[in-house]
């Protein structure tokens, strides 16, 4: 049965227009250099994604502490082998997604916490056929997060980033291990593993990061991206944040 994209595109509207509504309309009352926005891209041989985000506090909520609200929007593009009727070949999609939700983060000593969820729509458009099992069209998904931080030493931190797509079945994992070699400057290990339904990719590398007295980071990472059924290929990847 064919679904009407119309329907889905005003639900999705409805339901993320009043999110989104309210995080333009905060930070002119929001403390300066309290909000923080995010955008980066990352590339490989099969795969780019890009994305760019908004972080305010709400009320006199500080940027690091206590209640926040986000939203962002988000490109992705893929290729893979996708099977139909018994033939295989290789599918292209693209999944162009916007999402906004609210979140907490508990900062003490030496850790941090953030747990967040956001409410999303994405629009996936595969080429050229929908492989079985796969998902095309307009999704609505649900997207819990948490984030986590331990400083081991005064120089060696760790972190982890995870989250799951409700809608999609996919999730992303991000953990690092980092050194701060002098002040402003953040380096070390990476490892990331993103899975969906018909996907599994891995991924090794290193990343760099610079932090300027303006509040402003710039983080480049490269290694080593493996997906199923493909050889390995090299990704890199860069990120900007800066607080407003």
């Amino acid at each position: 049965m064919k679904t009407n994209p119309n329907k889905h595109i005003a639900l999705a509207t409805l339901v993320l227009l009043p999110l989104l509504s309210l995080l333009v309309s905060l930070p002119c009352k929001a403390q300066a250099n309290n909000n923080l926005v995010i955008a980066g891209v990352q590339t490989s041989e099969k795969s780019t994604y890009a994305f760019s985000m908004a972080i305010v506090p709400f009320g006199d909520a500080r940027l690091g502490q206590g209640w926040y609200q986000k939203a962002g929007v988000s490109w992705l593009t893929y290729r893979y082998d996708g099977t139909l009727n018994s033939n295989t070949r290789e599918v292209s999609a693209k999944a162009p997604g916007i999402e906004a939700g609210i979140g907490h983060m508990w900062n003490n000593e030496g850790s941090r916490l953030d747990l967040s969820a956001t409410l999303g729509y994405r629009h996936i458009d595969i080429t050229p056929f929908v492989p079985a099992g796969d998902r095309a069209g307009n999704v609505i998904t649900l997207n819990p997060q948490i984030q986590a931080s331990r400083q081991l030493s005064s120089s060696i931190d760790a972190d982890l980033l995870a989250n799951y797509a409700i809608g999609l079945g996919s999730s992303y994992t991000r953990a690092r291990l980092g050194w701060k070699p002098v002040a402003g400057w953040r380096t070390g290990l990476e490892g990331i593993w993103q899975e969906g339904k018909n996907y599994r990719i891995t991924q090794q590398g290193l990343f760099l990061s610079r932090t300027l007295a303006s509040g402003m980071t710039l983080e480049i990472n490269a290694g080593q991206a493996k997906a199923q059924n493909y050889s390995a290929s090299a990704y890199i990847g860069l990120t900007f944040a800066s607080t407003y």
